[in-house]
């Protein structure tokens, strides 16, 4: 792949991205004007409980499809897609039942009047599903497919959570309702793809749900570290500050991760590529691998200006005056996102090394920080505090990962070598 190619690829899937961020954006105004910061709070406290038990349930299987996609033959993809699936909608009807045993606990924790929250495994079970199906079409390089379904997605989510939110008002409920109402009916339409493509369907190999198995677990300290990295502030937040400066503290947040979708935009096209050039052979791709490496680190940090610049204009447009005053969060969490973002672009080398283990415990390490952090600076300088530990504690994650790879990495080294250089 040449850098045209990658530009080309890293262009389509920007587009959709960019279509699909829009939605969260275009519903701030609404959103923080209907609720207020206390059932924007909620709405945050809820959201973050779906995103840290979803990679317990997802089990890392599309990390393992990614990495082994074009190593398969037609026969193993769809064994290894149907048993990941499989294995979601198991664990799913296992969430389901031990919510069922302690769900008041869980009422009570996140402060909710009545049972909305026996359905949460069923919105993490339809975001499963839908990330299959987006990386699926970001495997296969398909950015128009995977631009149609996301945008699609984007006008159901959005049609749905007005309805929901401003004409029945339903506040925090009716957006979840319809975001993932949009999900379950995106999710019947990713699964159709995937059985005319003949990547679904035929028996469970047990064999291939082992090796799904073997992969994923030491994954998961990583991908629940980072979900816990990321959001497990705002329980704290919560506990200390009460519900509306979670929201305070989650929309700016929110106008923050502009950044963040950037990084992850060029996250995947720059995974799958690094997958497919280091598969055909470092010799003959090393020149592109450290161009499009190089490439990528120095439009991060020209994003990262271009965005602080817009920094008044983002809360004058996107949020109600009510959240002015956690304007001074900003510069903080958007550098913690330049963290995150130039995180992905070294973690990869040790996703094709398969080193899954050592991520998890940087990661679980991080994440202990974050919440050790928390603590300690939250009572005495309230969501600042939260915002400082943001950083800080990605800040540390990057170094340690860069480090490990830089020193480490078999792959990311062969890039490096004398005759690389000549």
């Amino acid at each position: 792949m040449s850098v045209r190619l990658f530009l080309r690829d890293l262009t389509g899937f920007a587009g959709a991205n960019l279509a699909r961020s829009l939605l969260p954006f275009l519903l701030m105004p609404v959103l923080t004007a209907k609720l207020g910061t206390t059932g924007y709070g909620t709405l945050a406290l809820l959201e973050v409980t779906i995103l840290i038990f979803t990679p317990l349930l997802l089990f890392n299987s599309p990390a393992l499809i990614s990495t082994r996609y074009y190593q398969l033959d037609a026969d193993g993809r769809r064994q290894t897609i149907t048993a990941s699936l499989a294995l979601a909608f198991i664990l799913t009807l296992s969430a389901q039942a031990a919510l069922l045993i302690v769900g008041k606990r869980v009422a009570i924790a996140l402060g909710l009047p009545d049972s909305f929250y026996l359905l949460l495994p069923l919105f993490i079970l339809v975001r499963i599903i839908t990330t299959y199906i987006t990386g699926i079409y970001q495997i296969q390089q398909r950015a128009a497919l995977y631009g149609a379904y996301s945008v699609g997605m984007l006008a159901c989510d959005l049609g749905l959570s007005l309805l929901f939110v401003v004409q029945f008002d339903w506040g925090y409920k009716g957006r979840l309702l319809g975001s993932h109402l949009a999900m379950f009916i995106a999710s019947i339409v990713g699964l159709r793809y995937l059985w005319r493509e003949h990547l679904l369907g035929g028996r469970l190999n047990g064999t291939v749900l082992r090796d799904i198995l073997r992969y994923g677990f030491p994954l998961i300290p990583h991908a629940l570290g980072g979900v816990v990295l990321a959001m497990s502030s705002r329980y704290l937040i919560e506990y200390y500050k009460g519900a509306a400066a979670v929201g305070m503290y989650a929309a700016t947040y929110q106008l923050a991760s502009a950044l963040l979708l950037i990084g992850t935009t060029i996250n995947q096209v720059w995974s799958i590529s690094l997958f497919k050039l280091l598969s055909e052979g470092v010799a003959t791709n090393r020149r592109t691998i450290r161009r499009l490496f190089a490439m990528n680190i120095a439009f991060l940090f020209v994003a990262t200006i271009a965005i602080y610049s817009l920094k008044d204009v983002l809360f004058g447009v996107f949020l109600h005056s009510e959240f002015r005053a956690a304007l001074p969060l900003f510069p903080w969490l958007l550098i913690g996102f330049l963290f995150q973002s130039l995180y992905f672009i070294f973690v990869n080398f040790d996703f094709y090394d398969g080193s899954t283990t050592r991520i998890g415990v940087v990661t679980l390490g991080a994440a202990a920080l974050n919440i050790l952090l928390n603590v300690l600076w939250l009572p005495r300088f309230g969501i600042s505090g939260a915002a400082w530990a943001a950083t800080a504690s990605m800040a540390i994650y990057f170094f340690a990962v860069a480090g490990r790879v830089v020193l480490f990495s078999t792959s990311f080294r062969s890039l490096w070598t004398r005759e690389g250089n000549e």
